[in-house]
């Protein structure tokens, strides 16, 4: 099957995923991603599938193919950070004009 991105590590960059995956601080989604990208690398050697890579790490194939097409497009840095939101998905029930109103009554 002719794949349209490609996970392609170099030396530092294995290394780099290879010693996420051992700390202990490392979050437990991170280590997954690690997993996949070092089971995705074909400078390894010839890679098993989406669906087996997917299956051997404990997640989806879409999670797969998002993670190998993040790594051709921007890079091993935005794989392995934690995505972060301007604005939080639900906005604070309380916020401090009603906490205030609360301790006033």
């Amino acid at each position: 099957m002719n794949r349209k991105n490609h996970v392609q590590m170099n030396e530092d960059e294995r290394k780099r995923v290879q010693t996420e995956l051992h700390d202990a601080a490392t979050p437990k989604s991170i280590k997954k991603r690690c997993n996949v990208l070092l089971m995705a690398d074909e400078s390894a050697g010839t890679p098993p599938t989406h669906e087996e890579i997917a299956v051997r790490c404990g997640v989806s194939d879409v999670t797969v193919y998002n993670l190998v097409k993040e790594y051709a497009t921007n890079g091993l840095e935005t794989c392995l950070r934690r995505r972060t939101h301007k604005t939080p998905p639900n906005p604070p029930i309380v916020t401090g004009e009603k906490e205030v109103g609360l301790w006033i009554l």
